[in-house]
C-alpha cells in the first residue's frame, strides 16, 4: 500500500490504543514521522518503542503525554509538535468513546466529559492546527466513537464537528477534513483495531 505519504508528519491523538494507534501503526509503515498522544505516559512510551521497531530510516516516533479534555495539554502536544518537526502535515484524532452505562444512570459530569473529548477537542486541535495543515495542503481524520447497546446511556451523536462545513471554510483551503465513524461492541465503545491494526489500513487511506 502506497498512501503517498513519506516524509511527512502526523499529528495522531489517542494513539495509544484503538484506532488511533492502528492509525499511527500504518503511517510509520509508510515513512510517515508520528507524533503519538495519551494520557497514560508509561503506556505511551510502551508504544512509541514498538512502532519505533517498525519505523524505517529518517521515521521518527515522538511520545507527548496528555488530556485531551484540558486546552493547556492541547496547546503543549501542538507546541511540541511544531518544535519538533516544524509542522503538521496531517491531524489524526481518535479519543476512544464516550462513557457507557444506563441512561438514567449517566450523569452532568459524564455527559461533560464525553462532550470535551469527544468534540471540544476535536475543535481545539483543529482550529490551532488549521495554519499548519493549511501551509502544507496537509488533511484532517476525525475518528468518532458512539456507544452501542442498550447500556449505553452517553452517546454524543451528531454532535461532532461537521467536516463539510469546514471544507467550504475560507481558513481551512487546502485542507481536506475527513470523518470516520468508529462504533463500539454491543455493550460498550472499545474497539479491536489495536487487536487486528491492518483492518484500520482501509480508513488509513482516507489521508490521500
Amino acid at each position: 500500500m502506497d498512501l503517498a505519504v513519506k516524509g511527512n508528519v502526523a499529528l495522531t491523538t489517542g494513539s495509544s490504543d484503538g484506532l488511533g494507534f492502528a492509525s499511527a501503526r500504518t503511517l510509520v509503515r509508510e515513512g510517515t514521522s508520528v507524533v503519538i498522544n495519551g494520557r497514560d505516559e508509561r503506556r505511551l512510551e510502551t508504544v512509541a518503542d514498538q512502532l519505533r521497531t517498525e519505523a524505517s530510516d529518517g521515521v521518527e516516533v515522538l511520545p507527548v503525554q496528555g488530556d485531551l479534555t484540558k486546552s493547556d495539554d492541547i496547546d503543549r502536544i501542538l507546541g511540541t509538535t511544531l518544535e519538533e518537526f516544524g509542522r503538521i502535515d496531517h491531524l489524526v484524532t481518535s479519543a476512544g468513546g464516550p462513557p457507557s452505562g444506563p441512561f438514567l444512570e449517566t450523569t452532568d459530569d459524564d455527559w461533560q466529559e464525553a462532550y470535551e473529548l469527544l468534540v471540544m477537542s476535536v475543535v481545539r486541535l483543529t482550529r490551532e492546527a488549521a495554519e499548519s495543515l493549511r501551509d502544507g495542503g496537509g488533511t484532517i481524520v476525525h475518528y468518532l466513537s458512539v456507544g452501542e447497546g442498550s447500556d449505553s446511556g452517553a452517546r454524543v451523536v451528531g454532535l461532532g464537528p461537521d467536516e463539510r462545513d469546514w471544507a467550504r471554510e475560507d481558513s481551512l483551503t487546502g485542507v481536506s477534513p475527513r470523518g470516520a465513524g468508529k462504533r463500539g461492541p454491543p455493550g460498550g465503545t472499545r474497539d479491536r483495531a489495536n487487536r487486528e491494526p491492518d483492518r484500520a489500513s482501509n480508513r488509513a487511506r482516507r489521508l490521500r
